[in-house]
């Protein structure tokens, strides 16, 4: 598949629901690989817990990803492994190739949303 730049969008989105919706929709999509960039907080925004204040939509997600494993799509997350996330990034090894970046940081230190990219 082929993209001109006619074909190009950029959505802004404002809150979680809307990005989860709009997330789950192009991963619908995907046929050969799902990368994601997060840093030390990005694996517990894919790996349910039995916490009781689980955000829903991880639950989702994490079903969704097993299942684009099985449909044969690699999907890769970079991110930094450290003590506090290691129970969170062994389980995304099971659904996913992860590969560990020191200190990785994004433009806004506030930031904590993952950047991900798709390969349709």
């Amino acid at each position: 598949m082929t993209l001109s730049n006619d074909d190009e969008k950029t959505e802004v989105l404002h809150n979680v629901e809307d990005m989860f919706r709009v997330t789950l929709e192009d991963y619908s999509n995907v046929k050969q690989t799902v990368d994601i960039c997060g840093d030390r907080n990005g694996p517990s925004m894919f790996v349910p817990t039995d916490s009781p204040s689980m955000f829903v939509p991880v639950k989702v997600l994490w079903s969704v990803f097993k299942e684009l494993t099985k449909r044969g799509v690699r999907v890769r997350f970079i991110t930094e492994i450290t003590n506090d996330n290691i129970s969170h990034c062994k389980e995304l090894m099971k659904a996913s190739d992860l590969r560990h970046l020191d200190e990785i940081r994004f433009g806004q230190p506030r930031r904590h949303r993952p950047l991900i990219f798709l390969n349709l």
